[in-house]
């Protein structure tokens, strides 16, 4: 893993991603509970209003009351106003709640419809046991219960009979299935909510560190396509980000030297090939007229032509070098033309042919098809006549 910006991006997810998932599972667990202790208050705080509408009444056989006799021969009878009431939640149905009232023996005094004459809790199992406890409901489903520990109310015409129970027991159960379903709702869109954030947060980091980055891809590209044409541009550091300031200052202080040394390698080439010229000139000369004289014997005259044929490679090569620096520098501008790369070759070959032709070499060309292309003539013949002569020039032994 080569790459800046993949290093960047695998650090910030592996940072960001548990810090979401954390986040969206303390939220689940605090709203969780929050649903738990809000399912547990409903359920206490119907228990307490059932509990308040239990009374001693006198007996007096109102419309709608309903009476539980305590079995003594007293007028005062213990009345449940809420089992007066039509509740729907208590009749027997998919969702049924469930109550029922009993003293400390276990005798039950009333119960909600939907027990169908069953018992909520057994008498060993009443107890007032506060916070509501995970309980079996009698149709098999998962609920919580809760038993409170009351006293009825007396009416003001009324007393207690004699040995009737002190304390009462209300028990309350009801289902939790819409509890477990609404977590679970809850749970798959915390799952799915945190999946997204995630896959935005991984978009979002990409174009961060994208726009990040830019200025270092900037960099590479101008890097990656500089050539010697560039030496003379510099970067500008102003522009630049405060980290890549002193990338900038070491860059432009190289371009500079790098600059300054083809420069001095330029004018060195040139003033050489200046200063070469004339020797060379001089050589080639008193060469040819040496050859033209009427020499016996044959090795002198060999002699002379090995000094001419060097005056004259030596002459190509001086020629060779002051383009290539009246190019480099500038003087001479770049004219692309269609070049026949045959014709090119021949015309280059042919001021070489006798000098071949007395190293006993021999050369053929062989292009089975006319090839042009396009490139600076100047420059092409040079780099093929720098070819052709080495090849003249170094034979292969």
């Amino acid at each position: 893993m080569n790459s800046l910006r993949m290093r960047l991006m695998v650090f910030l997810l592996a940072t960001i991603l548990p810090l979401i998932a954390a986040s969206s599972t303390v939220m689940y667990v605090y709203t969780a509970q929050a649903l738990d202790r809000e399912f547990n208050g409903n359920l206490l705080s119907k228990l307490h209003t059932f509990a308040r509408m239990a009374e001693w009444d006198d007996g007096d056989d109102d419309e709608g009351e309903i009476y539980i006799d305590h079995g003594d021969d007293e007028a005062d009878l213990l009345r449940f106003e809420f089992a007066e009431l039509a509740l729907p939640e208590f009749d027997f149905s998919r969702n049924a709640e469930y109550y029922q009232v009993t003293d400390a023996s276990g005798l039950i005094y009333t119960r909600s419809p939907s027990l169908e004459g069953a018992a909520l809790l057994e008498a060993a199992d009443i107890t007032d046991g506060g916070e509501p406890a995970h309980v079996i409901l009698p149709d098999g489903r998962r609920g919580r219960i809760a038993t409170l520990r009351f006293e009825p109310s007396v009416d003001e015409d009324a007393t207690i009979p004699a040995g009737a129970p002190e304390e009462f027991y209300l028990t309350m159960a009801r289902a939790t299935q819409d509890l477990s379903t609404t977590l679970a709702v809850l749970r798959n869109a915390m799952m799915a909510g945190g999946a997204l954030t995630m896959v935005l947060a991984g978009l979002l980091i990409w174009r961060v560190t994208d726009r990040g980055l830019a200025p270092l891809a900037e960099l590479s590209q101008r890097l990656r396509t500089a050539g010697p044409e560039d030496l003379s541009k510099r970067f500008d550091s102003d522009q630049a980000a405060s980290e890549l300031e002193p990338v900038y200052a070491r860059l432009n202080e190289l371009l500079e030297r790098v600059e300054l040394t083809m420069e001095r390698e330029r004018r060195f080439a040139s003033d050489v090939a200046h200063e070469l010229r004339n020797p060379i000139a001089e050589l080639r000369s008193l060469a040819e007229v040496c050859l033209a004289r009427d020499i016996q014997s044959d090795r002198e005259r060999s002699s002379y032509q090995d000094t001419l044929d060097i005056a004259l490679r030596m002459q190509r090569l001086v020629t060779a070098l002051l383009e290539l620096s009246r190019w480099s520098s500038g003087e001479l501008g770049i004219d692309i033309r269609r070049v026949d790369v045959e014709k090119l070759i021949h015309s280059v070959w042919q001021p070489l042919e006798s000098e071949a032709s007395d190293e006993e070499l021999s050369v053929s060309f062989n292009l089975e098809h006319p090839l042009e292309v396009q490139t600076d003539l100047v420059i092409l013949g040079m780099i093929v006549s720098n070819m052709l002569c080495n090849a003249v020039a170094y034979p292969p032994g």
